[in-house]
C-alpha cells in the first residue's frame, strides 16, 4: 500500500483510509469481533489510516484491535463538542474506549461555518490543551463546506483538514467542486495535511467508482488528481532512464538523465521530503540545482540505491577526456563524495574507464546494490571490438574496487563467460552478503537466454549451486 505524509504531522499514512462509519451501529452494524475482522483485514493489506468520531460509536470497535494495531495505526477521531467541558469529557472517553495512551489525530466534527467555528473555539482550545499535554497528537477540522475549508488554511493551530471532496461535487454544501479543489490546493500550500471524504459520493457514484477514484487520486503534492499533472521536473532537453527507491519515510528519490540535443548529458537527482521536491542540499523544486555529474563530462543511465540511514547512492556511465567509465559517488552531510569520501565533482568518481574508440567500446548499463554495512557492489555492461558484450563485477572493499576473489582494480573483473554477448545486468545482494547476478545473454546460435550466477564465497554459481562457467548459468533459452 502507498504510503504519504500528512501535511506536516510526520504521519506516514496509507493512500487509502478506512472509515468505521459503515461497520458501526449506525449502518452495517457488525459486532465488534467481526469489525476487528474487517479492520484487521485492511491492516494486513497495507491500510494504517482509521477515522472514527464519538458519533460512530466505534471506539471500542478501535479498543477491541490488537495492541500491535492500535498503537501503530494512525487513528483519527471527531467530536461535536462545543464546550470545554463537552471536550473534556469526548477526549476521556475516546482515550478509554479506544484503549490508547495518546489519540494520534482528533477533528472538530462537521464545521459548517465561521460562525461554527468561533462557536466551537472553547472546544479547539481544549483540543489544544490535551495536545500541549502529550494526550493528543494533532488536532484538526472536518469539514463539508468551502468557506470553512478556506478559514482553517488560515489557522496554523489546525494541522488536518477532512474535507468533502468528489467528481460530482455532491455533499459540498457551499460552492462547485471547482472551488472545493482550489480551497484544498491553498490548503495543501500551507501545510494541511489533507484527506478526502465521500470521494464515492455516499455511495452515489459506484458506478464510476474508477473514474471518481482516478478523480481523487493524489499526486506527491497531495493535490487532488487532476489538479496538477505529477511532474517532478520539466525540461526542453530529453529526461530519460529514470531510477528510483523509497526511503524510510515511504519518499521517493529520483536520479534520471538529461540529454542535449548535441548528445551531452548529465545525471540529475531528486528526492521528495514530505512536502515539495527537493534537491541534494534540500533546496526547493527549480529548473537548476539537481546535476549530480560533473558539468565537463556526459553522463547516463543511472543507477540509484538508499543506504539504511536513507542517503543517495549512484552508479553511472560518464565520458571524460576521451575515456569512458563508470562513476560511484554517494552523498554526505550535502555533498557529493567519491568512494574515497572525497568531493566531487573537484575529485574523479570513476572505478573503471577505458579508452573510448568509437560506439562499439564502451561500458553502459550499470546496476548498483549496497551491502549491509553500506558498501556498493556494481555491475555494468561492456563492449569490445569484436562486438561482444561482457558482464563486469567491482565491490568497494578497505577503501578498493575489487573483484569477487579480492583482487584490487585493474583486474579481471568479467563475470559472463559462456555468452557471445551479454546485456542489461541486475545485481541484488543476498541477506548473506553475497552478489547475485542476472543478464539477458545471447548464446551460439542466436538462442537468447536468461542468465543467473551468485557468488558462494569462493566461486560463481548457478541456481543449482554448480561451478560457473563450467556449468551453463541459463534459467531458460
Amino acid at each position: 500500500m502507498i504510503k504519504n505524509t500528512l501535511g506536516r504531522t510526520g504521519f506516514s499514512v496509507s493512500k487509502i483510509c478506512m472509515g468505521t462509519l459503515t461497520i458501526g451501529p449506525l449502518q452495517a452494524n457488525f459486532s465488534t469481533k467481526e469489525a476487528v475482522g474487517i479492520l484487521s483485514y485492511a491492516w494486513d493489506r497495507g491500510i494504517n489510516f482509521f477515522d472514527s468520531a464519538e458519533l460512530y460509536r466505534t471506539h471500542d470497535m478501535i479498543g477491541a484491535l490488537p495492541n500491535y494495531i492500535r498503537h501503530d495505526a494512525v487513528i483519527v477521531t471527531k467530536s461535536y463538542a462545543h464546550t470545554a467541558q463537552a471536550m473534556q469529557e469526548s477526549v476521556e472517553n475516546a482515550l478509554k474506549q479506544m484503549k490508547l495512551d495518546v489519540i494520534p489525530i482528533f477533528l472538530l466534527h462537521e464545521q459548517e461555518s465561521s460562525m461554527t467555528m468561533k462557536g466551537h473555539r472553547q472546544a479547539l482550545d481544549t483540543l489544544l490543551s490535551y495536545k500541549n499535554k502529550g494526550l493528543i497528537k494533532v488536532v484538526g477540522v472536518s469539514t463539508h463546506t468551502i468557506e470553512v475549508t478556506s478559514l482553517v488554511r488560515r489557522m496554523p493551530e489546525i494541522e488536518v483538514l477532512f474535507s468533502m471532496f468528489n467528481l460530482e461535487g455532491w455533499g459540498i454544501k457551499d460552492g462547485t467542486q471547482k472551488e472545493m479543489e482550489q480551497e484544498l490546493e491553498f490548503a495543501y500550500k500551507v501545510g494541511k495535511g489533507v484527506y478526502l471524504m465521500k470521494v464515492l459520493a455516499g455511495g452515489r457514484l459506484l458506478g464510476r467508482a474508477k473514474e471518481a477514484i482516478k478523480y481523487a487520486w493524489v499526486n506527491a503534492l497531495g493535490k487532488p488528481y487532476p489538479i496538477d499533472e505529477p511532474t517532478i521536473y520539466k525540461s526542453e532537453k530529453a529526461c530519460k532512464y529514470p531510477s528510483l527507491d523509497i526511503d524510510s519515510k515511504n519518499n521517493p528519490h529520483i536520479a534520471w538523465t538529461e540529454s542535449e540535443y548535441l548528445g551531452f548529458s548529465r545525471i540529475q537527482y531528486a528526492r521528495w521530503d514530505g512536502q515539495k521536491w527537493a534537491n541534494y542540499k534540500g533546496t526547493l523544486f527549480s529548473s537548476r540545482g539537481f546535476e549530480v555529474s560533473h558539468p565537463s563530462n556526459s553522463s547516463y543511465t543511472p543507477s540509484l540505491v538508499l543506504d539504511k540511514k536513507d542517503c543517495p547512492h549512484i552508479a553511472f556511465v560518464s565520458h571524460s577526456k576521451g575515456n569512458i567509465g563508470i562513476c560511484y559517488v554517494k552523498l554526505e552531510n550535502k555533498k557529493w563524495v567519491n568512494s574515497h569520501g572525497k568531493p566531487y565533482p573537484k575529485n574523479s568518481a570513476f572505478i573503471a574507464e577505458r579508452e573510448y574508440l568509437n560506439y562499439r567500446h564502451y561500458y553502459q548499463n550499470p546496476w548498483l546494490d549496497l551491502r549491509d554495512n553500506g558498501l556498493p557492489n556494481v555491475v555494468w555492461e561492456g563492449a569490445g571490438f569484436e562486438d561482444t558484450n561482457t558482464i563486469y563485477y567491482l565491490c568497494l572493499e578497505n577503501s578498493k574496487w575489487r573483484n569477487c576473489q579480492g583482487e584490487e582494480y585493474p583486474c579481471s573483473a568479467d563475470i559472463s563467460r559462456d555468452c557471445v554477448n551479454s546485456n542489461l545486468p541486475i545485481i541484488r545482494i543476498c541477506p548473506k552478503g553475497k552478489p547475485n547476478v542476472v543478464w539477458m545473454g545471447y548464446k551460439t546460435g542466436n538462442l537468447t537466454s536468461v542468465c543467473f550466477i551468485r557468488w558462494d564465497g569462493s566461486c560463481w554459481v548457478n541456481a543449482y549451486g554448480q561451478p560457473y562457467p563450467i556449468n551453463s548459468s541459463s534459467i531458460g533459452e
